[in-house]
């Protein structure tokens, strides 16, 4: 029998998960890959489920710290890509006012394409690691649904003297 991708999310959850690298995961209680309807009788939510909320959780927390960033960094480089593209349409009409075609000015000008593409990509990858984030919470609280468990998790970092972030979270489950 296959594993099915969508029992398995359970699993992940579940105390009695067994992962084999090539088999993937399967039930320790029976040695088998997750065969049953919409939920297991046997699921067990306690360490494993604490650190899943918590890695996904903390996931999204992060994701959504790069936001701001994200956006400024848009913000600036659409700057500089506009001030280098008008700097380098300023030196063409310098140069055609003296009679002479200059491709300096057409070189700074294609250059300045290459600012769009540091604008965009971290704005591309934020919006990207959010999308992803978002459907593994969004999977993850429709899985502790069906076993009615809702939790609250508050979650909190340190920084320490060259600027890493250590995350703590506290999971209240009811």
């Amino acid at each position: 029998m296959k594993p099915n991708k969508e029992l398995s999310k359970h699993c992940q959850l579940c105390d009695h998960k067994l992962f084999n690298i090539t088999e993937g995961t399967k039930c320790g209680l029976t040695n088998e890959y997750p065969n049953f309807k919409n939920k297991c009788s046997n699921i067990l939510l306690n360490e494993e489920c604490d650190a899943k909320i918590k890695e996904i959780n903390i996931d999204v927390f992060k994701t959504n710290g790069k936001k701001n960033l994200a956006y400024l960094n848009l913000v600036v480089f659409l700057i500089v890509t506009v001030a280098v593209f008008y700097y380098s349409i300023f030196l063409e009409l310098v140069a055609l006012e003296k009679g002479v075609f200059a491709f300096l000015p057409v070189f700074i000008f294609i250059s300045g394409l290459g600012f769009l593409g540091l604008a965009f990509k971290p704005l591309l990858s934020y919006r990207q690691e959010k999308k992803v984030n978002d459907k593994k919470k969004k999977d993850l609280d429709a899985t502790m649904a069906l076993y009615n468990k809702e939790y609250d998790i508050d979650i909190t970092f340190d920084k320490d003297v060259h600027g890493n972030k250590t995350y703590h979270s506290e999971i209240k489950m009811y």
